[in-house]
């Protein structure tokens, strides 16, 4: 029986096209999914995937749930680096540098991770006192600590109070624009007219030198997506006509939300202004990605838990026109085609109807560079136990349980632990059509 999940329309390998524009173009090309811990998988892998830190062509690293583990040869093999990094670590986004030489290298936030909080009801900045800065030397990813704090300054309005007081860069963007110049995106709360309840806005920060930000402008706000959550998880790409891109999730099953649509909204003059954001149907729902790769922007997401888009895997989408429009391909589709290859389990066909939303896994994959034309989804895949139990059951729950998410969320249904998995995707030209019988006859 053939268990590959179905996957819509737009998952076949089709692309809409913009009108006046070629029937080829660029498509997306899937490798086998291979399994991080092996062959065999290995219970030492597992946990949400999506906290990724990117430093291409040198290397790329996942946190992987508190447990991070590293790849410094485009995805064909992986190592565990937390000894060497010496404490768990939960990752969100980082400011990245490129040096005269090609080196890159990046830090984070400092001593309060990735949230920052106001210290009164009238400030309008945040600060950490420290950062650490990370590099692949060796082969090896290193973190040193003691580099300088980091500050956001010139918001136009104090935060709520709180505990609703944050600016948070988690599961945010960083660009480098072409002048050099870092753009900082984050989320935080508003309170009192015109904004209504605690829902998030996001807001743009430039920086010279990547430890300094100044308010440039807001992404988006809760008067704009008007959903149960609001604008939070998002990421940003620099389009190949100069401008910037943020796609936002707006529901994945968090509060009063439900499952909502992406939203994207784009800026033209570096961050400072955005369009007014809108829906895009189909698409969404957790913890969206982007990757720019040439004139290819690949977006990720998980938990499509939507009507009859429903998917509780993960999906991928590409686009060659600016965002304009978007080729889907479904990620347990895609693992299961080849899954052969590597021998690694199946996602079941009930992948793609109604039921628990972490059934099979957290939905938060990541998407780092491995070539120019190249990247790689990770993502975790949690494989039902038999009616007898799993081993370590207790054990899938505290690791999930480190991923964000309260410990009744998974005692629903019993599953081993999540193993994680690595897919190569590159962007290849999409192939001349065959002619139709009838075309055909006419060359005849």
């Amino acid at each position: 029986m053939d268990l590959r999940p179905w996957r819509p329309l737009l998952g076949m390998g089709w692309i809409l096209l913009a009108a006046g524009q070629s029937p080829y173009g660029l498509t997306m090309s899937f490798g086998p999914p291979t399994p991080l811990g092996g062959p065999p998988l290995s219970k030492g892998y597992g946990g949400k995937m999506s906290n990724v830190l990117d430093l291409y062509p040198e290397g790329f690293a996942s946190s992987a749930g508190g447990r991070p583990h590293q790849s410094t040869d485009g995805g064909k093999t992986f190592t565990a680096v937390l000894g060497t990094l010496n404490a768990s670590e939960y990752w969100g986004t980082f400011a990245t540098y490129t040096t005269p030489t090609g080196h890159r290298y990046a830090h984070d936030w400092g001593d309060v991770g990735q949230n920052f909080y106001t210290t009164n009801a009238t400030a309008t900045a945040v600060s950490s006192n420290s950062s650490r800065t990370y590099t692949f030397h060796n082969g090896t990813l290193t973190r040193v600590p003691g580099g300088p704090g980091v500050s956001f300054k010139g918001l136009p309005r104090p935060p709520c109070a709180a505990p609703n007081n944050i600016f948070t860069v988690y599961a945010a963007g960083h660009i480098v624009l072409p002048d050099g110049t870092h753009l900082q995106s984050g989320e935080l709360f508003w309170c009192g007219a015109p904004f209504s309840g605690i829902r998030s806005s996001l807001v743009a920060f430039h920086s010279v030198n990547g430890y300094d930000y100044e308010y440039v402008g807001n992404i988006s706000t809760s008067l704009d997506i008007r959903t149960g959550e609001g604008p939070n998880e998002h990421d940003l790409a620099l389009l190949p006509n100069g401008d910037l891109l943020c796609v936002i999730r707006s529901g994945a099953g968090d509060m009063s939300g439900g499952y909502t649509e992406f939203y994207k909204t784009l800026s033209s003059d570096g961050g400072k202004t955005w369009s007014k954001a809108e829906a895009m149907p189909g698409m969404g729902c957790a913890r969206p990605h982007l990757k720019q790769l040439g004139n290819a922007t690949i977006l990720t997401g998980g938990r499509k838990m939507m009507g009859h888009m429903y998917d509780r895997a993960f999906d991928v989408w590409m686009s060659y026109d600016n965002a304009l429009t978007w080729e889907h391909a479904s990620g347990s589709y895609e693992h299961n085609a080849k899954a052969n290859i590597t021998g690694v389990p199946l996602w079941p066909e009930s992948v793609n109807s109604s039921g628990w939303r972490f059934e099979f896994t957290s939905g938060y994959v990541g998407l780092v560079q491995v070539g120019e034309m190249s990247a790689m989804v990770l993502y975790d895949f949690m494989i039902a136990c038999p009616q007898s139990g799993c081993e370590g059951d207790t054990g899938t729950h505290r690791r999930l349980e480190q991923g964000g998410e309260s410990r009744d969320d998974f005692d629903f249904v019993r599953h081993n632990p999540p193993f994680d998995f690595a897919m190569r995707i590159d962007i290849v030209p999409k192939a001349k059509p065959a002619p139709t019988p009838a075309a055909a006859a006419l060359l005849v």
